[in-house]
């Protein structure tokens, strides 16, 4: 049976001196209101977490992927315990040292209105959402005047809990361990950029003028031939290439196979390069389908190059170990839709720049094969709605798989969606990991 207690599980060392935070400060008709309710009336679940009005989906898709990991409701009421007026909670500072403080029991009231300030409802949701707020800017709280001109006052849930974050941020101050960051855009155009640097330029340093390319890449593109690479080398492998070449897949929300294409020609018209060797490159990046715009990255074609399964394989394996898992969208999703809750762009189900939680995978049968297996990753929506759904239909004579947005805020994600359409994957380990070290405040 887990463990649970409707003020909280958390037990603090002996000795500890618990700093007490003051609350953030408010603006307009903002005001702060006791809260009477239990900390924890149930053990904390997923429909617990919605998110209000404030830009931080990053640390609620966090809080979800939580809850959906190994012991996950009892890691939360381990986070948090209530002392009457105050609510004692444990976070971890960048050291990743475990820190105990107290918060006033109260939340953000907006008078003559129904807006919401916090996250939705339940009590330690909002607790937890403040308590992140306070210690991750404990510094910038304490030097806070006691008068400010009202003028100059910061909205702090909006201005410093909103966003700008990703998830890993948030599980590494509720987990105290650094949680693993990987990309899950682009993994094709970080293939292709083998064939011109080796791996991506650090251009936060100086680039250097001339890079080398990746040996294994090379030998499956041209073969073995030295002369062949030297050829390649000397056309595509110099800084101003390079930099044109990152610059065009910037420009783009998606750096697809006719948007390289459209540049790979621009170039060869500033500069020839010998028939073989563009036409190697073209049959490399078509036939491996590194880019999005063939058929091994179109949605719904059951078809996954290595790097997708890869990612996928990832996905799998952190679930299996029941470890927090979230992701985080590109800045741009599709076209010009609706707007979400918070205010994020929609299309077709998706935010845009918007954190989920995931919850699950499965193999599902492609209509017609049922060799052929598509793969597809479940997420939660930390606002509690709004996801995408798919239909088939026959285009052409082929059966596409269309999407469409579902009022349901857990839903099913199909990979090639997520490698095209999202820019992070985040694994936070185990909580109990993270609770050698408990030294005090």
């Amino acid at each position: 049976m887990p463990k649970h207690n409707k003020t909280g599980l958390l037990e603090v060392p002996e000795d500890t001196k618990i700093k007490v935070y003051p609350n953030p400060p408010l603006v307009g008709k903002e005001s702060y209101k006791g809260a009477e309710k239990d900390l924890f009336p149930s053990p904390p679940r997923i429909e617990d977490v919605i998110q209000g009005n404030i830009g931080n989906c990053y640390l609620l898709a966090a809080i979800i992927s939580i809850i959906n990991s190994k012991d996950g409701p009892e890691v939360i009421e381990n986070m948090m315990k209530d002392d009457g007026k105050y609510i004692i909670v444990r976070l971890f500072n960048d050291k990743l040292k475990p820190r105990y403080f107290k918060i006033e029991k109260s939340y953000v009231y907006i008078k003559w209105t129904t807006q919401k300030k916090h996250a939705d409802k339940t009590l330690w949701v909002i607790m937890l959402e403040k308590a992140f707020l306070v210690f991750k800017w404990r510094n910038e709280l304490k030097e806070q005047k006691e008068k400010v001109d009202p003028k100059e006052i910061k909205d702090w849930y909006e201005d410093f809990l909103g966003g700008g974050n990703a998830p890993d941020t948030a599980l590494k101050i509720l987990l105290g361990k650094e949680a693993d960051s990987l990309e899950a855009m682009d993994q094709g155009f970080h293939q292709l950029i083998k064939l011109f640097t080796g791996t991506m330029p650090n251009f936060s340093q100086s680039v250097p003028k001339s890079f080398k390319p990746d040996p294994g890449t090379c030998a499956k593109v041209f073969g073995n031939s030295p002369e062949t690479v030297t050829a390649w080398e000397q056309w595509a492998c110099g800084q101003e290439r390079v930099i044109s070449l990152i610059e065009a897949a910037g420009s783009k929300p998606i750096f697809t196979i006719d948007a390289f294409f459209s540049w790979f020609e621009g170039e060869l018209k500033k500069d020839k390069l010998d028939e073989f060797l563009v036409l190697a490159v073209r049959k490399y990046v078509a036939g491996e389908a590194i880019l999005p715009g063939v058929l091994a990255k179109k949605r719904g074609s059951g078809i996954y190059n290595e790097y997708m399964i890869e990612l996928y394989d990832i996905i799998a394996k952190a679930l299996t170990k029941q470890l927090p898992v979230a992701v985080h969208s590109k800045g741009k999703v599709g076209g010009v839709g609706k707007k979400g809750p918070g205010g994020e762009d929609e299309w077709k189900g998706l935010f845009s720049d918007h954190a989920y939680a995931v919850l699950g995978i499965r193999d599902e049968p492609f209509p017609g094969n049922p060799k052929v297996k598509l793969k597809m990753i479940q997420l939660r929506n930390p606002h509690g709605k709004v996801g995408r759904d798919y239909v088939w239909k026959e285009k052409n004579g082929v059966q596409v798989l269309s999407a469409k947005e579902t009022k349901d805020g857990t839903f099913w994600l199909e990979l090639s969606d997520l490698t095209k359409r999202f820019k992070g994957v985040y694994v936070g380990k185990e909580a109990a990991e993270a609770l050698n070290d408990k030294d005090e405040v």
